[in-house]
């Protein structure tokens, strides 16, 4: 994985620590559960399911806006057999839909037609055509309960973030597109990049990518620059804080 797709798999893992914290997930799988049983329609039994990998993909677009869906085109471009398989067992919903709800999401954080395009990259490389009858025929079922997921989870109030939404709670104004793009019309919008919350930095080297400011190796290479010199600040921060303490204890 490089650029985008590190930014995104960071982020999702992230947001899978966010979300323990957060007890997110027990939260959420209680009204699933609760709204599976109460639907005729069993796609909500596959969304409890899948529930923590929808909550850590939820985070990863709040925290870098369309650089998460970009990671995910990238990551999940694998053979079509396995871009539209439907897993009751895998704890991940299909390739196919994941991407159709990471737009979804973003679409409802950071209102923009940019996630229209992204969402039209996607079915131009995997049409629903190419799924087989049963695959189209689940991926269908699930694809009309997306609108109503995505209001279930945004609107959502568990304990520790009541009385906030959740959507309310983790969004980042400066993570949407419109934003993301007016950071590129900065001067030295690179340069900046690195005194910059490394979640938007992030956000920042993917919108460049897709607004063609910066090339796929230049996307690169600030990716890794960007990894290296936070690991080195961390790494700097660790033993002047081991200094100190052997200083006051001494």
């Amino acid at each position: 994985m490089v650029g985008t797709g590190v930014a995104a798999s960071l982020a999702h893992e992230t947001g899978h620590q966010a979300a323990a914290l957060l007890e997110l997930v027990e939260s959420l799988r209680g009204d699933l559960q609760d709204r599976a049983m109460t639907s005729t329609e069993d796609a909500w039994g596959l969304w409890d399911r899948w529930i923590s990998e929808v909550v850590a993909d939820l985070w990863a677009v709040a925290k870098l806006g369309p650089t998460a869906t970009m990671g995910l085109i990238g990551v999940l471009s694998l053979p079509p057999y396995f871009v539209f398989r439907v897993s009751s067992v895998d704890p991940h919903p299909p390739p196919w839909l994941r991407v159709k709800l990471s737009v979804a999401l973003g679409r409802a954080l950071y209102p923009d037609a940019q996630w229209s395009e992204l969402e039209s990259l996607w079915e131009s490389l995997y049409p629903i055509e190419r799924a087989s009858a049963a695959q189209r025929a689940w991926l269908e079922r699930l694809s009309v309960t997306i609108a109503e997921l995505c209001d279930h989870l945004l609107e959502h109030r568990c304990p520790a973030l009541f009385p906030e939404r959740v959507g309310d709670a983790i969004a980042v104004a400066d993570r949407s597109p419109s934003a993301l793009r007016a950071s590129l019309a900065r001067d030295r919008w690179l340069d900046r990049l690195v005194t910059a919350p490394p979640s938007r930095a992030l956000a920042v080297v993917g919108q460049a990518r897709w607004s063609r400011a910066i090339t796929p190796e230049a996307e690169r290479r600030t990716v890794s620059n960007l990894l290296a010199t936070w690991a080195i600040r961390r790494t700097l921060r660790a033993d002047t804080s081991e200094v100190s303490q052997e200083n006051v204890h001494g």
